[in-house]
């Protein structure tokens, strides 16, 4: 499972037709505790559990209203970027950052696991249980998505479960369960909710000369003191100078 499939399972839908009582009204509640979420920052522990092998990785995670999500990882120092329909990866050892425009697909819109308070977009996209806490003191809330049959996409996990702290919804732990033989679990800490964020921590920033790609296009590089992302403009230059390439 990709690094983006991974993340494209962070998310929670606030409201689903045909969703129990129970969960009509978790998921009202929910929504409007994250109607006053603006920021949000954190400390993740991630591991991926496969036959092979279980790998530890440690970063943070930043959430800025209203559809920017940030994983930023210690070792290697990488960045992962999702902001409205276009995903970002920057490599800092390899000097690039990739841009994909992820529009249109169902994945786009579940990125903000425990923070987005609307997602019109998945209404129909998960099956959601209510589920008794592991935690019944701390962890108040627990809740399972499990993606709809779609004849025309192959789901990219079987289900997620997230623990959710009693006094604010945040998650604490995500588990995305691919398949019976593979696994990645989250744990989330220390979170900071509506601070102010320097521009560095509210986006990524490229270094200079790193090398910008856009749907595998090679476009520019950063320039002197490097570039900020996400940036509408090379978004826009690169659909006028390749209005067909998918």
């Amino acid at each position: 499972m990709s690094a983006f499939a991974v993340w494209a399972v962070l998310a929670l839908v606030a409201q689903v037709p045909g969703a129990t009582p129970e969960a009509s009204g978790f998921l009202s509640a929910y929504s409007a505790e994250r109607d006053g979420l603006e920021t949000l920052q954190a400390r993740f522990v991630q591991w991926t559990y496969t036959p092979e092998e279980d790998i530890k990785s440690e970063g943070t995670v930043t959430f800025v209203r209203p559809k920017r999500i940030i994983f930023r990882y210690d070792d290697p120092p990488l960045s992962y970027m999702i902001d409205g329909t276009h995903a970002y990866e920057y490599d800092e050892e390899l000097e690039q950052i990739l841009i994909y425009d992820i529009e249109g697909q169902p994945e786009a819109e579940a990125f903000f696991m425990g923070m987005e308070s609307d997602i019109d977009a998945i209404k129909e996209a998960y099956q959601i249980d209510v589920l008794p806490p592991d935690d019944a003191l701390d962890g108040a809330h627990a809740v399972r998505l499990t993606p709809h049959p779609n004849e025309d996409l192959e789901p990219l996990f079987e289900y997620v479960t997230l623990q959710m702290r009693k006094q604010d919804f945040l998650p604490t732990q995500i588990l995305i369960r691919n398949d019976e033989d593979s696994r990645v679990e989250y744990t989330l800490s220390s979170f900071q909710k509506n601070a102010t964020l320097a521009a560095d921590v509210s986006q990524v920033l490229v270094k200079e000369d790193a090398d910008i790609v856009v749907n595998d296009v090679a476009m520019d590089t950063a320039g002197e003191g490097g570039h900020l992302f996400p940036d509408a403009t090379l978004i826009e230059e690169y659909d006028e100078r390749y209005p067909d390439n998918e």
